[in-house]
């Protein structure tokens, strides 16, 4: 039986490079993921407080690690996540039984917890669209991030 040998070029030299990734890229990456996370955070607590949320604004938390971005959102005021997220059934003072008859709505209709970013329909309010129009600056952000990490890990 015959065997058949492969040899790319370069691989071992590149293999060595990659095994010298060291603590601080990881901490360059989280520093890139952090930049994405407060970039949309702020356009969604924006909007928030333009549209008169400005309290339940401060309930969208930007985090970052150095795998992902994330946009926590917390109860803090306690309404908050009505006004992020929508609600189904009334709450505090409005479930009051007195108030069972009322056609007023309290907070936006719910619109689950299953959505992924750049899907429409089902998306968090104030947050969905804040990712929908920060969708270039992101790549942007992430492709800058992406060259300097790797201009540092390969010079030439």
């Amino acid at each position: 039986m015959a065997g058949s040998r492969v040899e790319i070029r370069g691989l071992r030299e590149f293999q060595r490079e990659l095994s010298k990734v060291d603590r601080s890229l990881l901490n360059e990456l989280r520093t890139v993921h952090r930049k994405v996370s407060d970039l949309i955070g702020n356009r969604a607590r924006a909007a928030m407080g333009a549209s008169g949320s400005a309290k339940a604004a401060r309930a969208i938390k930007s985090r970052a690690t150095s795998k992902s971005a994330f946009l926590d959102t917390v109860a803090k005021p306690p309404y908050a996540l009505g006004v992020i997220w929508g609600q189904r059934k009334r709450s505090g003072w409005y479930s009051n039984p007195r108030y069972a008859s009322s056609t007023g709505r309290q907070f936006s209709d719910w619109v689950g917890n299953q959505w992924d970013p750049g899907e429409h329909g089902g998306e968090p309010y104030y947050i969905g669209p804040a990712i929908d129009a920060s969708l270039d600056e992101v790549e942007r952000i992430y492709l800058e991030g992406i060259d300097d990490l790797t201009r540092r890990a390969f010079p030439d």
